[in-house]
């Protein structure tokens, strides 16, 4: 089943990430997020405390920015 993640940046609201299950391999998933200059912080998140969704299990094999 698709397993879904929470994504929030630079103190805003979380949003929810969904990966599609694939049976085997990886599959990409992108997203847009408007970082700014200089210093920036990115969360990833499944569960309590921080963020309060999530479900099935994700396997993340890298965070990519450009």
């Amino acid at each position: 089943s698709t397993g879904t993640l929470g994504l929030a940046y630079d103190g805003g609201a979380w949003r929810t990430l969904a990966f599609p299950a694939t049976g085997s391999g990886w599959s990409t998933v992108s997203t847009t997020v408007s970082l700014t200059a200089g210093y920036n912080v990115i969360r990833l998140a499944m569960g309590s405390p921080f963020f309060a969704g999530g479900s099935g299990t994700v396997n993340l094999g890298y965070l990519q920015l450009s």
